[in-house]
């Protein structure tokens, strides 16, 4: 195959499925969380959409003085072509926020159909009923999976937004969020879902774990955890991490899947993180998960400074300008 298209993500997906032999998906264990995901995405008004082209351009020959082999290895781990599940069933979740309105299945449908990627059969179940198809992120589903934990983390009712940081702002503000005002895939606006609706209930230790995660993990857009989801990723994260806590996950777990995750929306910023680290002498799949989550690199102000320092060395070469945007 020639080199990947430098503005078609999924064609660079192709390359690099072509380079690892079209390995096929694993399925991890319940607490085995997956560890990282196989595409971008990027949030426009009320929908969203892939906004890969910057990782890409990152990983194109000529532009990094990385060698291209090194590039390749990098790129390999970061956003590996066979994707990962949960051993963790979607159930009745999105059904239920179709019930109760969060979810307009015909508005839905038609933003991920307008995008290229129009529901499947199995994602047609996964919304209208109980659905024993695992909770799994690949090159395929990558818009369908944002937006169906987006809906989730706005609307179930959770401590972490009805007494955590969120809850301090005003009615007003909470609403013009990009988590709440660019929800606009529902029945009615969508502040009017922010922890409205029980959908995902935790035990206390359960909570805790999830808590552990969202207070102490970071996503590159800004500076703010994901206990503040003020942003699709962040209310999608949130989402995560309370399916994950409610069907055994430990702490680890659940940040070894939000380093996927944030991977994914982010892959551009994540390949930069990943070359720090190659530059270390750590493979990306051996870096603690939970350190890189954390402020020091997964907030935007810890990548800028990571970013700042590779670019002093030049290193990787061309720096990516933008993260996937969060805002409506």
């Amino acid at each position: 195959m020639s080199q990947p298209d430098p503005f078609n993500y999924l064609d660079l997906l192709a390359y690099l499925d072509e380079q690892q032999g079209g390995a096929r998906p694993k399925r991890l264990p319940r607490r085995r969380l997956l560890k990282l995901l196989a595409a971008g995405g990027a949030l426009g008004t009320g929908a969203a959409i892939f906004g890969a082209g910057f990782l890409t351009r990152s990983l194109m020959p000529g532009s990094s003085e990385t060698s291209s082999d090194n590039t390749d290895q990098i790129a390999a781990r970061l956003l590996p072509h066979d994707g990962f599940s949960l051993d963790a069933p979607w159930g009745d979740v999105m059904a239920r926020l179709v019930e109760s309105g969060v979810v307009d299945g015909d508005r839905f449908g038609a933003v991920l159909a307008q995008s290229g990627a129009p529901l499947t059969d199995a994602q047609q179940r996964i919304l209208a009923g109980t659905s024993d198809e695992p909770v799994r992120i690949d090159a395929s589903n990558g818009r369908f999976v944002l937006n169906a934990l987006w809906a989730l983390g706005l609307a179930n009712r959770n401590p972490v937004l009805t007494d955590g940081p969120m809850s301090r702002l005003e009615a007003a503000r909470r609403g013009q969020l990009a988590s709440t005002a660019g929800w606009t895939l529902g029945r009615e606006p969508g502040s009017q879902y922010l922890a409205r609706f029980d959908i995902v209930s935790l035990t206390p230790d359960q909570q805790a774990v999830a808590e552990e995660v969202a207070y102490n993990s970071y996503r590159p857009c800004c500076d703010n955890p994901t206990a503040f989801p003020d942003c699709n990723h962040g209310a999608a994260a949130l989402a995560l991490t309370q399916i994950a806590a409610a069907g055994g996950a430990s702490a680890e777990d659940i940040f070894s899947a939000l380093e996927g995750f944030n991977s994914f929306w982010y892959p551009d910023r994540y390949y930069v993180l990943a070359v720090h680290f190659d530059q270390q002498g750590q493979a990306w799949e051996d870096v603690d998960a939970r350190l890189v989550l954390g402020a020091e690199y997964s907030s935007l102000s810890g990548w800028k400074r990571v970013a700042a320092a590779l670019q002093s060395q030049g290193l990787p070469g061309k720096l990516p300008g933008q993260a996937g945007g969060c805002g409506a």
